[in-house]
């Protein structure tokens, strides 16, 4: 079953041109978090701890695998709200992406997966938001619980939801202990 929905969503079967675009733009997002891995510079200080790296992949990976999990129209139904959920997802899925897109351009060879101190990182959103990049991965997540409102779509994002947290505070735990200046 999980093999026929990742078929589905890779082939672009979708109910208009709005999810359309919006799912060619996560295919452009996952493309440069691979590309980015591949490419990134070498670390100051990498923090090697098995919780935070965990927490890291299970964020990095439950975001990436999420809209595919999605799809998995398994479970009991909290709600649904038909098109209009779909297309509430589609408007907050390509604002999310294209917010993420620019966020993943912005620290460019600075990305990284683990919590890394690679360079502070303090223009474009990042000069805004401390995590736009996560900020606008939660916001693609959401629009998916809003279109797919099964429990299974809940616990998945629950789980992926707390790594991100724990995520965050690892990073941020790093980036002051290599950045004096990052709490400005």
């Amino acid at each position: 079953m999980f093999y026929v929905d990742v078929e589905r969503f890779v082939t672009f079967h979708h109910r208009d041109g709005l999810t359309f675009a919006a799912q060619l733009l996560y295919i452009t997002f996952v493309g440069m978090v691979a590309a980015l891995t591949i490419v990134r510079r070498e670390a100051e200080v990498v923090d090697r701890r098995p919780v935070p790296w965990l927490a890291s992949v299970v964020g990095t990976f439950g975001l990436t695998a999420s809209p595919m999990l999605f799809f998995v129209h398994r479970g009991p139904p909290l709600y649904n709200f038909g098109l209009a959920g779909a297309r509430v997802e589609a408007v907050f899925s390509s604002v999310a992406i294209v917010g993420a897109i620019v966020s993943l351009a912005t620290l460019g060879r600075s990305f990284s997966v683990t919590p890394q101190a690679n360079r502070l990182v303090a223009s474009g959103p990042y000069r805004l938001v401390r995590n736009p990049l996560y900020f606008f991965e939660m916001l693609a997540m959401l629009g998916g619980l809003i279109d797919h409102g099964r429990l299974v779509s809940f616990a998945v994002a629950g789980v992926v939801l707390g790594s991100q947290l724990l995520r965050i505070h690892y990073e941020e735990m790093l980036l002051r202990d290599v950045f004096p200046e990052y709490d400005e």
